[in-house]
Parts: C-alpha cells; structure tokens; sequence
C-alpha cells in the first residue's frame, strides 16, 4: 500500500495514526497545489472510501460548493440499500 509513496513520512504516520484510531476521524488534507496531496491519499487509503473530494482550481465559492452537493448527492446514489439500512442504524457513540 504505501510502498509506493516516495517521503511523506510524517504524513503517513499521522495518516496510520487515524486510520488505527478506535473513533471515527475526519482528516482535511490542505496545501500548495501540484505537491502530491490527492495522490498520497489514493495511494495510502487505496479505494477504502465510500467517497472523496477534491477542490476544483481556481473555482469561485459558488463552484465549489455547487461540486461539493452534486457529487454527495451522486456518492449517496451509488450507495447499496443494505449499507444504507447500516449507516442509518448505526449508534452514535
């Protein structure tokens, strides 16, 4: 899995840190563009996600968020009833 990331370490550990976490975790990855951040993570988290974003250059607030509720809204579709029927009756903790 992470074989393939060149340096980056202290992110990956921080990544690895999460991911063994016992809590749900939210992790917002921000940065300069072109310096790797949407490859570290496809790579790190390999297809692990039911979705994920990614911000649209250059693009006006409006846009951005316009982006943000259309592909929610597409990643909600393409969700199996029965994950559905899980994620709705999951507790809280």
């Amino acid at each position: 899995m992470q074989n393939s990331i060149i340096g980056h370490k202290e992110e990956i550990a921080l990544l690895e840190k999460y991911m063994s976490s016992n809590h749900s975790e939210f992790i917002a990855i921000y940065g300069r563009r072109r310096v790797g951040k949407t490859f570290l993570i496809r790579q790190y988290f390999q297809n692990q996600f039911a979705f994920d974003m990614t911000g649209i250059i250059e693009g006006k607030k409006v846009e951005q968020l316009t982006a943000i509720v259309t592909k929610s809204c597409a990643n909600l579709n393409s969700l199996s009833d029965a994950s559905m029927n899980s994620f709705v009756s999951s507790p809280i903790s």
